[in-house]
């Protein structure tokens, strides 16, 4: 992204109430502020929890080369969990990685999906908070997908909503 503004919105979890505005970089005086590392943030995507809360899902290439970085946004700023704003981000891969989407299971906990160009993988990590760390989710060695599997199914609507509505076999509360 360049050093400018980018206003995103998002409906409100009700469909109906919207929430604060986000920025990406923050630079604004109101709404919420989601600032990237020092790197070249791109490809971000939003969601919010069952709760309403907003997250950001990005790459970033402040390791080196392209991570997948997660984290939860509030007035303040972003909050990393799991070690989700480290160099490395969730994916510490070798090669480039690209965010593909993020998802809540029936705990409210982040289940986020991205593709390693490399090997042309599909990823799938769950957080788990108890341990606070981030944790492989499917049943082939590694949490690896093989191309053209379906990992993650999204819904179009004409309203030009995304919603993701099943990751890697959980289903999304409505």
């Amino acid at each position: 992204m360049d050093a400018g503004d980018a206003s995103v919105d998002i409906e409100g979890v009700d469909g109906v109430s919207p929430p604060p505005p986000v920025t990406w970089p923050a630079q604004a005086s109101s709404g919420y502020n989601v600032a990237a590392p020092t790197g070249d943030a791109h490809n971000i995507r939003l969601a919010r929890d069952h709760d309403g809360a907003v997250w950001a899902l990005w790459a970033d290439n402040i390791s080196g080369n392209y991570e997948v970085y997660v984290a939860r946004v509030e007035q303040s700023g972003v909050v990393g969990v799991g070690g989700s704003l480290e160099p490395g981000g969730i994916s510490r891969s070798p090669g480039e990685s690209r965010p593909g989407g993020i998802a809540f299971d029936n705990n409210n906990q982040p289940v986020v999906v991205w593709m390693e160009n490399a090997t042309r993988g599909v990823w799938l990590k769950r957080y788990d908070a108890a341990n606070d760390r981030w944790v492989e989710v499917g049943a082939s060695v590694g949490g690896r997908h093989r191309v053209g599997q379906s990992v993650v199914a999204r819904h179009h609507d004409h309203a030009r909503r995304h919603d993701l509505r099943r990751v890697g076999g959980l289903q999304r509360r409505a």
